[in-house]
């Protein structure tokens, strides 16, 4: 009697821990004939803002650009170089995902880039949930081929709330970079 109601009480937590993870959402797309194969190199452009943080953009294509990185997949190109050549040819940010294909394999050949990682911050803030405070995330990307301007891949991902653990012993959410990051 007593080990059925251990089991019992740990299948309830279980589905408790599972029922209340704020697990982050994700949705990708992968173009049926790319080949990222061929990719060795991608330029992270300047991200689109339309989160409250007025400085969102900033923060989240510098973490983008980290994980490119570490993830090992692909170089990037430096972000300041990237703002040179954009400055340089008075590339407005919002307009790089509207540029012809010319204009494209033109900027990918200066920056030795064979995709371009753009980018939206949907949302970066810290929401309150009851006591706690937690971030809330959504980011938009796509990786579009330097030749044809096609969209090769894209993800939007969100993370909100607080997990289980930290509202049982009472602690705030991860911050907005390591948030960011997963």
């Amino acid at each position: 009697m007593k080990t059925l109601l251990l089991r019992t009480i740990a299948g309830l937590l279980g589905v408790a821990v599972l029922g209340s993870c704020s697990a982050p959402r994700n949705v990708v797309y992968l173009h049926p004939l790319a080949d990222l194969s061929l990719i060795t190199k991608v330029a992270v452009m300047p991200f689109g803002n339309i989160a409250a943080n007025q400085e969102a953009h900033q923060w989240v294509r510098q973490i983008v650009n980290h994980e490119v990185l570490a993830q090992g997949v692909f170089e990037a190109v430096e972000p300041w170089e990237v703002n040179r050549a954009l400055i340089e040819k008075q590339i407005a940010v919002e307009a790089v995902p509207a540029l012809s294909p010319e204009e494209l394999s033109e900027l990918g050949l200066e920056l030795g880039a064979q995709a371009f990682l753009v980018g939206d911050v949907l949302q970066f803030e810290r929401g309150r949930f009851g006591s706690l405070t937690a971030p809330e995330i959504g980011i938009s990307l796509r990786l579009l081929d330097v030749e044809t301007g096609i969209v090769i891949w894209s993800a939007t991902a969100s993370r909100s709330g607080v997990s289980f653990t930290d509202r049982l012993v009472g602690a705030d959410g991860p911050d907005l970079t390591a948030a960011t990051a997963e």
